[in-house]
């Protein structure tokens, strides 16, 4: 048993297989590290598994990174790292165990801070939706393990430059692919969601400057190397939406087999809203008299209330809705009915997968319904008031993200101009 700082533990750390150390060891074999985190503050412990080895089919590099993690997670957990709450604490030690000198990190962020415990440190300083910092935690994962490859984890974090942040990018994209490969080999045929594009590179940058951007606030660092980074140039794919065939049989599935997810797709359809800001609406957010809800805009570092329309066509759903639950409750809780937990957007694209795109193979996303309701919007009366509906700040973002028929009704309505010449 290991005794770390603040009061927790850590069981022996196994490795799989047994023999990984050996030249007998399989690099065909699915390769971890287990072991168990108490912490005895909280009275909780947890089962923690390291991956990513695996990425590795040379037996020498897989077993120098496994051993690279092992070495890492030790010392990670005597920083006081905290795998309950996946979270740093400053170390808090016995008085008969503290040491005479300094610890090697100190307990404030420093420049000398070392790389990786900087980003993780200033994590949960990022002020983000949690959808968004679980976004960062799994940016940092892949961070983490190039700068382990590459030897420059433990580099001082006012050391890193952009040629360090360049060549984590290469290396995590070098090891996204040869996950792919290795999906691909396993399973031919299937639909494999690993890969490495432009958006892969520009998501990885957009999130990782997040956390330098907080380093540089607190004066950690002098600039935000990530942001000297070029984004690269991506195709913007026009936008898949439901025909309406597809509508019609999607409608009258989910209204006869599942009617409470079919009552929330109605609403959101007609809202003009993002999917959690729906999800995060209680009763004493509707006014059903003036035919409005407010919502909280979870966007950018400022969050806001707005206050959205209701349309008569959806008003007896809301209605409904908005009867069945109690002042405080939400909405469209567990199970898409009033409830006193708000749920996570990943419960409808869940939903959607299974019981819509699988079922009927299609393959347009839950959140392209509100695309299509804006672009009927436009097209019934314009594109300034599917502006509104969506609360956009410009009318550039509406017609670009989510109206898909604006640019041929423009076409038609300068194909009917009667300007003669004379």
């Amino acid at each position: 048993m290991l005794r770390l700082p603040n009061n927790c533990r850590a069981g022996k750390m196994s490795v799989f297989p047994k023999n990984w150390k050996t030249l007998k060891a399989s690099t065909k074999s699915h390769w971890y590290i287990s072991y168990r985190f108490y912490d005895d503050n909280l009275k909780k412990n947890k089962q923690v598994v390291i991956k990513g080895m695996n990425v590795y089919s040379e037996l020498p590099a897989r077993q120098q990174i496994t051993q690279e993690f092992l070495d890492d997670e030790i010392k990670r957990l005597q920083q006081g790292l905290n795998r309950i709450t996946d979270k740093y604490v400053e170390p808090v030690l016995p008085a008969d165990e503290i040491p005479e000198l300094e610890p090697q990190l100190e307990e404030d962020l420093t420049e000398h801070t070392p790389f990786i415990s900087a980003l993780y440190f200033a994590l949960p300083q990022v002020k983000c939706v949690r959808s968004t910092q679980i976004d960062i935690e799994s940016v940092l994962k892949y961070v983490r393990i190039s700068a382990m490859i590459l030897g420059i984890a433990d580099m001082p974090i006012s050391q890193v430059k952009r040629k360090h942040i360049v060549k984590i990018f290469e290396k995590t994209k070098e090891m996204k692919l040869a996950i792919r490969r290795k999906l691909q080999a396993e399973s031919p045929g299937n639909t494999i969601k690993e890969n490495w594009t432009a958006n892969t590179f520009n998501y990885y940058r957009a999130h990782l400057s997040m956390v330098f951007k907080r380093l540089f606030k607190i004066e950690v660092i002098e600039t935000n190397v990530v942001e000297g980074i070029d984004k690269e140039k991506a195709v913007e794919k026009i936008r898949e939406t439901l025909s309406k065939e597809q509508r019609r049989i999607i409608n009258g599935y989910l209204r006869e087999c599942h009617p409470s997810f079919w009552r929330f797709l109605q609403v959101f359809f007609h809202s003009g809203a993002r999917i959690k800001e729906v999800l995060n609406v209680r009763r004493c957010d509707v006014d059903l008299d003036r035919q409005r809800f407010k919502i909280t805009v979870l966007k950018g570092q400022t969050y806001r209330e707005e206050w959205c329309v209701i349309k008569d066509i959806i008003l007896p759903l809301w209605e409904e809705a908005y009867n069945e639950t109690a002042d405080e409750q939400y909405l469209f809780s567990e199970g898409l009915i009033a409830g006193n937990h708000a749920i996570r957007r990943e419960q409808i694209t869940r939903r959607w997968r299974r019981h819509i795109k699988n079922r009927f193979n299609i393959t347009a996303d839950f959140y392209s319904l509100k695309a299509s309701n804006l672009d009927e919007i436009a097209a019934e009366m314009d594109a300034r008031a599917a502006q509104e509906a969506a609360r956009h700040a410009t009318l550039a973002v509406t017609k670009k993200h989510y109206l898909p028929g604006e640019g041929e009704r423009e076409k038609e309505r300068i194909r009917s101009v009667n300007n003669a010449f004379a």
